[in-house]
């Protein structure tokens, strides 16, 4: 007797399963609601942007070498204590950081997974020299 055959799963199938646990965490959806709180709020999306605007001008001016006054500095810091002080904004940089940590998680994984031909351990990961909490890469 011949047994029957085995239905092949592709690959496609366990990555959208993947998907659909990813999305499925609650981590995920808090993380997409304040994201989604934050597109709807213009005035939480100005205080963002200025801030990002002013911390780009300042590493730009780094980089060339040029001075850096206390008052860049003071006026970098008050655009990011206004992010910090708008739960909205603020509710958009934690869930950013939270969907970039599972992002990364996931991207460590799978190019571990394909340079040794096997599921990582624990130690293959914590032997890329880890940084101990809160990177994405546990």
């Amino acid at each position: 007797m011949v047994a029957p055959l085995a239905a092949t799963v592709t690959l496609e199938e366990k990555a959208l399963e993947l998907c659909q646990f990813i999305l499925d965490q609650p981590e995920f959806q808090d993380s997409w609601n304040r994201i989604e709180a934050f597109l709807a709020d213009s005035t939480a999306q100005g205080l963002y942007r200025e801030w990002q605007e002013a911390s780009r001008e300042l590493a730009m001016r780094e980089r060339e070498g040029l001075p850096l006054t206390d008052h860049d500095l003071l006026a970098v810091e008050a655009r990011k204590e206004a992010v910090l002080s708008n739960d909205v904004a603020l509710g958009f940089a934690e869930g950013e950081e939270a969907l970039n940590g599972i992002f990364g998680t996931v991207t460590r994984l799978l190019q571990k997974t394909l340079q040794l031909g096997r599921v990582p351990t624990e130690g293959d990961l914590s032997a890329d020299g880890c940084c101990g909490g809160g990177c994405g890469c546990h």
